[in-house]
């Protein structure tokens, strides 16, 4: 079916988080789907409940790994692996909106764009505290400043495909890196207005809280430096800094600034304030 899509979706030691997302899949309105989640040698009780829960719904693919490989191996799994047109996935601490798969998908099918992509609203303890402003689309060179996407973007199969799949080589910014590339090739994404998505903002452990995170920052400048401008470059090491350190030195900011793009900056500011820096908006 061309309408068919696949949800992967990456676990690690979260079950208490897991059974949440998974249920906000399940409850997907007006559309058919297919659930393929990959545990990254999870040593709680994941891999008891995901076995009696594949067991009862067709829908889902378990997929158990003897150690951990890695997010971006895991997602390359699960999309090699998966029968659907269309591919989108979700981390195991967020989920769903009922018609966000359904939602993406109209919008896809209406524009001719690399992917498409939701608001995210931002939630701890329960509360939602923050909402992305995303722009209506996003082209390379707007891309190029920051990660205005967010974590996940729907899309057909072989587009992911084409691109080689997540880079496995990054510590971080692989969701960043992955859709670069995908405008590259393809041209525009394009948004599905409204919150469809929620992300959790706990203090549980996530790679954009890790040592990691600003490797894989600078892995990712590395790779794709030659396609920024000046300005872009100056606007990516400031991101760096002011996402992977405590403190930014008045020094630092003014060898950095960029007036043209002091809006841009300000909000950069201004989503760390709110809790929502680790995700680029």
């Amino acid at each position: 079916m061309k309408d068919y899509i696949t949800v992967y979706l990456i676990t690690r030691n979260r079950l208490f988080l897991l059974k949440r997302a998974i249920e906000s899949v399940l409850l997907q309105r007006e559309v058919d789907f297919e659930l393929i989640v990959v545990d990254n040698a999870s040593t709680d009780e994941t891999k008891q409940y995901m076995k009696k829960i594949s067991e009862e719904d067709v829908r889902i693919t378990y997929i158990a790994l003897d150690e951990n490989m890695g997010a971006c191996y895991a997602r390359n799994l699960a999309i090699n692996l998966s029968s659907g047109y269309y591919v989108t996935g979700m981390d195991d601490d967020d989920y769903f909106e009922p018609t966000r798969l359904i939602k993406l998908l109209a919008k896809y099918k209406a524009n001719e764009c690399a992917f498409v992509y939701g608001e995210d609203a931002f939630i701890e303890n329960g509360k939602q505290f923050a909402q992305t402003n995303k722009p209506s689309v996003i082209s390379v060179e707007l891309m190029k400043y920051q990660n205005l996407v967010g974590n996940q973007v729907l899309s057909e199969k072989s587009k992911f495909v084409s691109v080689g799949g997540f880079d496995e080589s990054l510590s971080a910014a692989q969701d960043y890196d992955m859709w670069l590339r995908m405008l590259l090739k393809f041209g525009n994404g394009v948004k599905s207005e409204n919150v469809t998505q929620y992300v959790e903002a706990g203090t549980h452990p996530r790679i954009s809280t890790s040592n990691n995170k600003f490797i894989g920052y600078m892995q990712f400048y590395r790779k794709h430096k030659l396609l920024f401008n000046r300005s872009q470059r100056k606007h990516q090491l400031l991101n760096i800094k002011y996402a992977c350190r405590p403190k930014i030195s008045l020094r630092s900011y003014l060898t950095l600034f960029d007036l043209h793009f002091l809006k841009r900056k300000l909000k950069i500011l201004i989503s760390r304030v709110l809790k929502s820096g680790d995700y680029g908006y």
